[in-house]
């Protein structure tokens, strides 16, 4: 039916994923493999349970946090007015991201399958944010009033980063987070961990606050 074999790693919806997947995902491995996954790789994002409120007068950003269009915008707001800093108390230094290789493989394990566990190389992959600060870093996933994210977004930045870090002699705690703007000035912050580090379907919310 003129599927494009391309857009199955195009999947940051559940409605993304092909019906023959029969709820699984699909995930690079390197620059020319697929993993085809019977889990769910995606992560509900539920209302968060307390909220904040911030003074806007107080430190006015260079774009109007009622008025956003994108998620590079979004993260923008988000450090003028440390969003982020407030979230976990710390104060964070904001590095450059773009898309790259993965910096070193990850071993992951396959949950139900024979073959136990398999290597990712070198897929492309990319942070919207990312922060150092005197214990914690954090990788910010950025997105604009969705209610789920593909947990690879997650997994594959928080060990690049872990490994780039560990090569500069750093032990900091990395932090998996979302970021999700709901318009009208509102923000959604949630922190995530896996809680086995090898496998990128033991995730779960620790954290949250609109």
């Amino acid at each position: 039916d003129g599927f494009e074999i391309r857009k199955m790693n195009k999947q940051d919806l559940r409605r993304q994923v092909p019906d023959f997947l029969g709820g699984g995902g699909v995930m690079s491995l390197s620059s020319s493999s697929l993993l085809i996954y019977r889990e769910d790789l995606h992560i509900d994002l539920p209302e968060p349970s307390r909220s904040a409120t911030i003074d806007v007068d107080a430190c006015p950003p260079l774009t109007n946090p009622w008025h956003i269009t994108n998620e590079q915008q979004a993260i923008g707001v988000c450090e003028a007015f440390g969003l982020f800093d407030r979230f976990y108390g710390e104060a964070f230094d904001s590095k450059p991201t773009g898309r790259q290789r993965l910096h070193s493989p990850v071993k992951m394990r396959l949950n139900g399958c024979s073959q136990g566990s398999v290597m990712i190389t070198d897929p492309m992959i990319e942070s919207d944010a990312i922060g150092v600060g005197p214990s914690v870093a954090i990788t910010v996933e950025a997105k604009r009033n969705v209610h789920e994210v593909h947990s690879k977004q997650l997994f594959l930045p928080m060990h690049d980063t872990v490994s780039r870090l560990r090569e500069q002699g750093h032990g900091h705690a990395v932090k998996p987070t979302v970021m999700c703007f709901r318009g009208e000035g509102s923000f959604d912050l949630y922190e995530l961990e896996f809680s086995d580090p090898t496998d990128i379907t033991s995730h779960s919310i620790t954290r949250s606050c609109r």
